[in-house]
């Protein structure tokens, strides 16, 4: 999508927007212990659920950082994140990746005070 699209300063999904982008999507932390693992992105360019539930067992998973996806250089360096664990949006309840059941895409609980937010300086 963003391969011939450069315009974009921020690019934030669950699926790889440009072919050119090899980083990981999110870093997820464990509530039992807040290990963290960066997630990337499966063959069909889709957030690598396999490697999520790989991770994260049967505790409660938060998203840490958001990682840009922009192909302007420019930018590269910015992400989204939340370092006060008690904001971070919940990404799975008790081992079960959040989705949208008709469509069965993942989603980040952002309800109550949850938010991302991009670091100063960056």
């Amino acid at each position: 999508m963003f391969d011939t699209l450069h315009m974009a300063a921020h690019s934030f999904s669950v699926r790889q927007l440009n072919n050119n982008y090899t980083s990981s999507c999110i870093q997820i932390r464990k509530s039992s212990n807040n290990q963290t693992s960066d997630i990337g992105f499966d063959d069909s360019v889709q957030l690598d659920i396999a490697a999520i539930e790989a991770f994260i067992n049967n505790d409660d998973v938060y998203v840490v950082i958001w990682y840009n996806q922009t192909s302007d250089i420019n930018y590269l360096s910015t992400y989204l994140e939340m370092t006060n664990t008690g904001r971070q949006p919940k990404f799975a309840t008790s081992g079960v990746v959040n989705t949208y059941s008709s469509i069965n895409i993942p989603y980040f609980d952002f309800a109550g005070n949850k938010k991302m937010v991009i670091p100063s300086g960056h």
